[in-house]
């Protein structure tokens, strides 16, 4: 009987250990090592008790990750979750849905499915291009709390920090870093913020002003869609600044002034990827989603006065109120730009909408190069017209 009651206690015991999450486990930093751990919980969040408590017995999960580095390492391993489910590990910026203030940040880190048995087991090196948490993040200056719809989940300690979820892929749309779903119960959530330093990431400070003319001084690159079949004679892209070279997209017949005659077709709220190029002499191109135009010319400016700007507008008193123009994920000769988005809305009236980011006390005599992704939203979509739906101006003044 006695070897029988001690058997039984000691299997009560190991099964207790394995279907109880890891409440008490260590969290943050291992000694003085690289490594840190954080935990996530299935939490309270249905009402009437939503006050985002650890739910007793729930489903868990651990994450271990380096503190600085090049690229984000982690090991992470979840427990009691949905069986043969697709699962997606990511970092969440406030506010919703999770991709930042301007809706710029925010990164997926894994993706995988859960066995039989409801585990999950994700590992690898991601490069995430970005310290957590990012400054365009919420929880970078601590507001106490994620003003998010739906759910507003308490920011944990220690703040400032980032916020890593395992979510269902069904509910993340990883190509623009936010949630599309929310099913908050089949979600675990961290217990403690946690902090990351990317050895190679900068940020190229800059400022973010309105109300500039149409006219661009000095603009050294230009990005003009259109809509349509443009007459080569209608529309000339210099009256925007004499900007040198030009590129001219969507349907649109370039003029004598824009350098591709290749195009592609606009598709309308995708992002597409563009670089600027200046080798600080007389040769400079930009190139949109493979399309590029090239120029060596006297023509073009030398950059020598150490400000920038990249001026965003929609054009064209024509243009439906509402047609939109986004620039994000800026980053200049690979430093991040911070804020590094900027939008323009078409107003009622004739006005145009004209916001920027100004960058000063650089020197970009030995040249530069600038990237990032831009999407164009129209209001009401046109086909006939070869009016431009909107302007992008990189000046250097």
């Amino acid at each position: 009987m006695k070897k029988f009651l001690i058997l039984a206690i000691v299997l009560i015991v190991a099964v207790s250990l394995v279907a109880t999450p890891a409440v008490a486990g260590k969290h943050g930093q291992a000694g003085k090592s690289n490594v840190a751990h954080v935990y996530l919980y299935e939490k309270n969040v249905t009402p009437p008790n939503d006050d985002w408590s650890i739910v007793a017995g729930g489903a868990w999960g651990e994450l271990k990750f380096n503190l600085m580095g090049s690229t984000f390492d982690y090991v992470f391993n979840g427990h009691g979750l949905m069986p043969n489910t697709g699962y997606s590990l990511i970092y969440y910026a406030d506010p919703w849905p999770g991709d930042g203030i301007t809706h710029s940040t925010g990164a997926l880190i894994a993706s995988g499915t859960s066995n039989t048995g409801g585990n999950i087991h994700l590992n690898g090196s991601v490069e995430l291009n970005t310290d957590l948490p990012n400054p365009d993040d919420n929880n970078y200056t601590c507001p106490g709390g994620d003003p998010a719809t739906p759910g507003s989940p308490p920011t944990p300690f220690p703040c400032p920090g980032a916020k890593i979820w395992l979510v269902l892929s069904d509910d993340y749309d990883a190509a623009n870093t936010k949630m599309t779903g929310w099913n908050p119960s089949e979600y675990l959530f961290e217990n403690m913020l946690i902090s990351y330093d990317d050895t190679d990431w900068c940020v190229v400070e800059g400022t973010v002003g309105t109300g500039w003319s149409d006219t661009a001084v000095n603009c050294a690159f230009a990005l003009i869609a259109k809509y349509g079949d443009a007459d080569a004679s209608s529309t000339v892209p210099g009256d925007d600044g004499g900007c040198y070279p030009e590129l001219a997209v969507q349907g649109g017949i370039p003029d004598k002034n824009v350098l591709a005659t290749e195009q592609f077709g606009w598709v309308d709220e995708q992002f597409y990827q563009f670089r600027a190029e200046y080798d600080g002499g007389q040769t400079a191109s930009i190139t949109l989603n493979g399309v590029k135009a090239e120029a060596t010319s006297d023509e073009i400016l030398d950059p020598t006065s150490g400000e920038m700007s990249i001026t965003v507008k929609t054009t064209d008193k024509w243009q439906e109120p509402g047609t939109k123009v986004v620039v994000r994920n800026l980053r200049l000769n690979g430093c991040f730009v911070s804020p590094d988005s900027i939008s323009a809305v078409k107003p009622e009236g004739d006005a145009r909408e004209i916001k920027y980011i100004q960058l000063t006390g650089l020197d970009l005599s030995g040249g530069f190069v600038l990237e990032g992704e831009i999407m164009l939203d129209w209001a009401t979509p046109h086909t006939r017209f070869y009016r431009e739906a909107f302007g992008m101006n990189i000046d250097v003044r």
